[in-house]
């Protein structure tokens, strides 16, 4: 049910807007990283030198893994097509 007077505001999801802040904090901390608004990670690499931590063949990784992990993320990121509101009288 649309009720006239109401006006839908419609944002990037969370993580969206987080990534984003992340992204303006780090550009706050080191603006020569970044070119063309991407990350130029050979700047962060030379100015750290040895403290980077190198993932070599032997670096270990754990992570789950499933059948439409993939598709998962993908939705999750995409917008709602809808809301639930509670029917009057219940609940």
């Amino acid at each position: 049910m649309i009720r006239s007077g109401y006006h839908v505001h419609h944002q990037a999801p969370l993580h969206l807007r987080l990534q984003q802040k992340c992204i303006e904090a780090l550009k706050a901390i080191a603006p020569k990283a970044f070119a063309d608004g991407k990350i130029n990670w050979e700047t962060p690499r030379k100015a750290l030198g040895k403290r980077m931590e190198d993932e070599g063949c032997d670096a270990k990784h754990f992570d789950l893994f499933w059948l439409g992990k993939r598709q998962t993320r993908w939705l999750t990121s995409t917008c709602s097509c809808g809301t639930l509101i509670p029917a009057a009288g219940e609940g």
